[in-house]
């Protein structure tokens, strides 16, 4: 049997708000016959829709704007040593992001430059970050600056890492924390 620990939509509301996106999505995976896990988190108000990574790209294509009215958003919060000027802090579902001082769009392509100005010992285009619009969030050091460290672990310079939303995410003298919305 598959294992089923890719993350391909998670939902947090009311009661009768999780009830309606569950039977939406259970409805539109079956009719797909894409096989999937619920996990719940009651204390929450929290449901999360897990499938296989062979089931991963089909089961977003099916999911993908089926909560038209629901805007989706990731949230970029930071705990900084030094006072900080962000351009914005949202990132939309299906965006990459470069995150610096003075990110380089050049520097990766198709990434929309989010600069954070204040913290020097940041590099110019430190991380880039990609958000799929549901729950996979995936950070790459770009090898500027002093590193990134996910947790207080240097992640490897170049390669992409999968983090969890609402995960420490170290660059410069700044903590990040993506969070979805």
């Amino acid at each position: 049997m598959e294992e089923m620990d890719k993350v391909v939509a998670q939902y947090q509301g009311t009661i009768e708000g999780i009830q309606n996106r569950l039977a939406k999505t259970v409805g539109i995976l079956y009719a797909k016959e894409i096989d999937f896990r619920i996990d719940t988190i009651t204390k929450m108000m929290r449901f999360r829709v897990l499938v296989s990574e062979e089931n991963l790209t089909p089961a977003k294509d099916a999911l993908y704007g089926i909560f038209e009215d629901e805007a989706r958003k990731l949230q970029m919060q930071t705990d900084s040593e030094v006072v900080l000027k962000l351009a914005h802090n949202v990132i939309k579902p299906r965006q990459t992001v470069l995150i610096g001082r003075a990110p380089a769009a050049y520097k990766l392509a198709n990434a929309q430059p989010l600069p954070i100005e204040g913290d020097f010992k940041m590099g110019n285009s430190h991380m880039a970050l990609e958000w799929d619009g549901f729950g996979v969030i995936r950070i790459k050091d770009m090898g500027e600056g002093n590193g990134v460290q996910v947790g207080g672990v240097p992640i490897t310079p170049g390669e992409w890492l999968e983090i969890e939303p609402g995960a420490s995410v170290r660059i410069g003298q700044t903590t990040l924390r993506f969070v979805m919305l």
